[in-house]
């Protein structure tokens, strides 16, 4: 979980430049920082090859891959497979990721725009513990995939996948409850994040099976937090696009005098390299650290070659006429 200490976050000398350009010169400052590259060239073989596959599991499930916003999750999830988790040569890993993640998605999806999921979701942990079945189809599909982990991972890091499933349900629960979407501190903010980021679950998936739980347990609070960070930065002009209200930005952005939203993207951007760096001074061993290298890379492909991210628009990246 991100440490938040009590926030000072200046205000810019750059008030008078135009937010998007001054966007654009802090994402290229923070790939800079890291050592990422901007341009990365989009293959569109694996991403159907993939799909198939995932949509197969999901029919499985029982759910409907006619339904639009699952259509959509699923070019999520296998999209995030194939460009942050490329350098995974087990062909089940990346199934599992991508098919946990477009059902992650689409949970995510469905508790912003039906209300009966929200009570569902609300109660999944209580259902999980009393060994009864949710009344949601989509997220007995999650748990069902959840504990599809354990045929490759140790049994700590199947624990782990489960209780970050449970956290996330949770966390979505919280965000579409009017009651409970205020809050007061950053710290609030912060760990509702790394509630609904799941943070613990695409830490683990990043190490191969030749590295051990035990070989990046140390790493795996910033490499959590590295991940969180880098996701909201990246999301940050979309959003602001779109008036998001609920996310990080925005309530770390509370009560902060003459600090702009823009001022706030620029401390995450110095908290995300410092994740990063620190996760990288704990990993011991050189294939953990290339894969963590590996998958910052691939991470902010995922960003830059969806449309759903829109950087496109500000000239950052490359993406496929074609692309997800």
């Amino acid at each position: 979980m991100l440490a938040i200490e009590e926030l000072n976050i200046p205000s810019s000398q750059d008030a008078n430049v135009p937010w998007e350009k001054r966007v654009v010169k802090l994402l290229r400052h923070y790939m800079d920082r890291c050592n990422f590259s901007e341009h990365i060239s989009y293959n569109k073989q694996p991403f159907e090859e993939l799909k198939a596959a995932v949509t197969e599991r999901i029919v499985a499930y029982g759910l409907d891959v006619e339904d639009e916003r699952l259509k959509r999750t699923i070019d999520v999830g296998v999209a995030i497979a194939c460009t942050a988790y490329k350098h995974l040569l087990c062909e089940d890993q990346p199934l599992f990721i991508a098919v946990f993640t477009a059902l992650v998605a689409y949970m995510d999806d469905l508790c912003g725009l039906v209300p009966n999921v929200v009570e569902d979701a609300a109660s999944f942990g209580l259902d999980v513990m009393s060994g009864r079945p949710s009344n949601s189809q989509a997220l007995q599909a999650l748990q069902m995939e959840a504990i599809r982990g354990a045929r490759f991972y140790e049994s700590i890091i199947s624990s782990t996948i489960i209780m970050a499933t449970l956290k996330f349900v949770a966390g979505t629960a919280i965000e579409a409850l009017p009651s409970l979407q205020k809050h007061t501190s950053p710290e609030a903010a912060c760990y509702l994040r790394t509630m609904t980021g799941i943070p613990e679950f695409y830490t683990v998936c990043i190490f191969p099976a030749s590295v051990s739980y035990a070989d990046y347990k140390d790493a795996l609070p910033s490499i959590g937090d590295f991940i969180d960070l880098q996701n909201d930065l990246l999301s940050f002009y979309k959003e602001e696009l779109a008036g998001e209200e609920h996310n990080l930005a925005t309530y770390l952005n509370m009560n902060r005098g003459g600090a702009s939203k823009v001022d706030v993207l620029e401390w995450m951007i110095e908290r995300a390299v410092a994740c990063y760096n620190r996760a990288l001074e704990l990993l011991v061993r050189e294939d953990a650290k290339a894969a963590l290298r590996a998958f910052g890379q691939g991470y902010l492909d995922f960003h830059f070659q969806s449309k759903r991210y829109r950087l496109a628009e500000l000239g950052l990246g490359t993406y496929s006429k074609d692309a997800f």
